[in-house]
């Protein structure tokens, strides 16, 4: 094959550009007809996902403008049997607060635009970048286009990097999306591992005073004094309990929404309240026993931790202090013997 692309006066990857790009135009008409005949995807107006596809679509005029593509590609991405990999978007949107109301199918659609958008770019940069030439002393010069062989002697890997660039800003920017989402889930599980402690002793406060979980609900949000990621959690708790789910149902679902330490042994509590048909503030009691321990615990491990991390420091101490002492005598008894 080298030596075919040699014959014709091309390079190995300006070759290979070749054979893709003789069949693309078929293949961009059978993928944009199949993209024209698939149904969009409905807007999702209900629950949680609808009022954050909603409420994003009020804030930002581009996403308007974005959306209605995605659930048309999103609907062509439907009937594709990518089960598994749905499940672990679906599982990551969850946690991230359903980020703009998206589904599985339209977050691969948005990936997608993303890399074919990366894609035209990079090929209007490889315009600008590469289509010029570039000469060396020595009579050595070469065009650096996206089609250039390179006339050094055997072939110039310069005259490779159109290809490369093309190919990695459109990986790139189909993989944004999924690095943001990565990147929001890690920072909102933080903030509700941080934040829902908080909210736990606020509500053992107000069942103390003797108001009911929901009247307790409703007081910790109306007054605003926790994070905003744990305020969304709690109103998600309270129109559970609305609904007509036991507080053991409302905070499962929240422990699941937010696998985080904090939520796990919260809903384990309540779940033991249930079982041994107990008070509600028990469970909050339980919470916050099991909150102190794990804190406990902590702190002892980072002692630990701390106590090994400067045995290093406090040996090099030691060493440079027993130098300094004993090189006064080493340098005197050398002078002696002298």
């Amino acid at each position: 094959m080298n030596e075919l692309w040699s014959d014709l006066g091309l390079s190995t990857w300006t070759g290979l550009w070749v054979l893709v790009l003789i069949p693309a135009p078929l293949g961009c008409c059978a993928l944009v007809y199949g993209i024209y005949a698939a149904d969009a995807l409905k807007r999702p107006t209900e629950g949680y996902r609808g009022q954050q596809r909603s409420a994003a679509l009020a804030s930002s005029n581009s996403f308007a403008v974005l959306e209605g593509w995605m659930r048309k590609v999103g609907g062509a991405i439907a009937p594709l049997p990518l089960d598994s990999i749905r499940r672990r978007i679906n599982a990551a949107l969850m946690r991230s607060g359903e980020w703009l109301g998206l589904r599985a199918d339209e977050f691969l659609a948005g990936s997608l635009l993303s890399g074919a958008a990366g894609l035209l770019c990079a090929l209007v940069a490889t315009e600008g970048l590469f289509a010029y030439d570039v000469s060396f002393s020595g009579g050595m010069s070469f065009a650096a286009g996206p089609f250039a062989a390179g006339s050094f002697e055997g072939r110039s890997w310069v005259s490779e990097l159109p290809a490369l660039f093309v190919m990695s800003s459109a990986i790139l920017f189909a993989c944004a999306p999924w690095m943001y989402l990565r990147l929001r889930v890690k920072r909102r599980l933080s903030e509700l591992e941080l934040g829902l402690s908080e909210a736990v002793d606020l509500l053992k406060l107000c069942q103390d005073t003797g108001l009911s979980l929901p009247d307790a609900l409703d007081h910790v949000i109306r007054r605003r004094v926790v994070r905003p990621q744990v305020q969304e959690e709690l109103q998600r708790v309270r129109r559970a309990l609305k609904n007509g789910q036991t507080p053991r149902q409302a905070f499962e679902a929240l422990a699941e929404r937010t696998p985080v330490p904090s939520a796990l042994a919260l809903a384990s509590a309540f779940a033991h309240v249930e079982h041994r048909q107990r008070d509600l503030s028990q469970a909050f009691r339980l919470h916050a026993a099991a909150q102190r321990m794990s804190r406990q615990v902590e702190m002892e491990e980072n002692a630990e931790r701390a106590a090994r991390v400067l045995v290093a420091p406090r040996l090099l101490l030691f060493g440079t202090v027993l130098a300094l002492l004993l090189l006064p005598v080493v340098a005197s008894g050398a002078v002696f013997v002298q």
